[in-house]
Parts: structure tokens; sequence; C-alpha cells
């Protein structure tokens, strides 16, 4: 099977590929991008290039392992989530499929944040005040929303 355009396999194209795909064609991309940051980093290592190039591909690497890394936590959340929903006990269209279905997005969430937080800091961009405005931010919307939540 192949692209209506080219020549290339379906699998190439991970984002209109079928989400029915086996596990290991949907993390190739992801695993093959965290592998060729850890390679990239090792070969900088070896060669010990100049300064510039140095931080060049270290912010490269690390932008590639972040964004690698995301996409595989977000297709292994969707194959547990959607592996759970499809076990027997469970209606596929039922509030138990969707409160599944939410509590892995939530974790998709998290974990988006948390990996931009862990990238900001090694890239070298300060936290303390970032942290501090969503401490803030969250308070506000806590506050904004007591009276709906009392209201339900």
């Amino acid at each position: 099977m192949s692209c209506c355009c080219c020549s290339l396999p379906d699998w190439y194209f991970p984002f209109e590929s079928d989400p029915r795909a086996p596990f290991y064609k949907r993390v190739l991309f992801p695993v093959g991008g965290l592998f060729f940051a850890w390679l990239t980093e090792l070969a900088v290592d070896q060669i010990q290039p100049g300064q510039g190039v140095v931080v060049f591909t270290s912010v490269l690497t690390t932008l590639l392992a972040s964004f690698s890394l995301l996409w595989f936590i977000v297709i292994a959340s969707n194959v547990i989530s959607e592996s759970i929903v499809a076990t027997p006990r469970i209606d596929s269209q039922g509030i138990d499929a969707q409160l599944v279905r939410l509590v892995f997005r939530v974790v998709n969430l998290v974990a988006f944040v948390l990996i931009i937080l862990y990238t900001a800091s090694n890239l070298g961009f300060p936290l303390t005040p970032v942290l501090a405005g969503l401490g803030v931010g969250g308070l506000a919307v806590a506050l904004a929303t007591q009276n709906s939540l009392e209201d339900l």
C-alpha cells in the first residue's frame, strides 16, 4: 500500500495513517527521533567541534528529543486508552469509555507541560517566574470557577 501521490508506503505519513495501524509502525518516527538525538549528542562528544556548533546541535537535539518524547507519550497513551476501552467490560460509547479517554488526555496534558518545562530548563530559560505565573494563574482560575462548581 502506498501514498496516492508517490511511491512511499503509508507509514511514512504518521499523521495521516490509520489509527488502527500496528503500534510499532506508529512509534517508528518518535523512537527514531530520540535515537537520532542521542546519536547526534554522542557524535558531538566524540568530534568536539567549535563552541557554536556544540550550542547549535545541543539546542536542536534537545528540541528533537522533547518533541519525539511527547509524540511517543501521546501515541502510547492513546493505544493504552483504546485497549482499555476495547475490553468487553466497557461499552465503547458509554460513560466509562469517555472517562478513560479523558483521564489519558489529562495525562497527555500533564506530560506536555512537564516536557515543556524540562526543555525550557535545559535550554537555559529561568523557570521560577514561569512557575510563579502558573501558580497565580491557577489560583485565579480556581477562584473564578468556585461559584460555578458550587452550582453543580
